[in-house]
């Protein structure tokens, strides 16, 4: 975010039993990129303003899976980040 807050993604959660463990499974939503991010991809996480974040828990609804609308701010990291091997806080460090 431009304002360098907080922000949540809209994701889904479960949880199963079967004869051996329990399962759980978690998803973060993605919807098509905004303007702002489709320079880099055509899609992004749904981003949940905290004002949002009662409505989102307790009733969902596919009217919040939209674009996030408000400002952001980018900068290029070290590609490293696309391997899981990869581990530490200098990885989103700015180039």
């Amino acid at each position: 975010m431009k304002d360098s807050e907080l922000f949540s993604f809209a994701g889904i959660w479960s949880s199963w039993d079967t004869p051996e463990k329990t399962i759980e499974s978690c998803a973060i939503i993605t919807t098509d990129a905004n303007q702002y991010l489709s320079k880099v991809h055509d899609r992004m996480p749904v981003i949940i303003s905290p004002n949002e974040y009662d409505t989102w828990l307790n009733e969902g609804g596919e009217e919040m899976l939209k674009p996030y609308q408000g400002e952001m701010e980018a900068w290029p990291i070290s590609n490293r980040v696309n391997s899981p091997k990869s581990q530490g806080a200098e990885l989103i460090q700015p180039l």
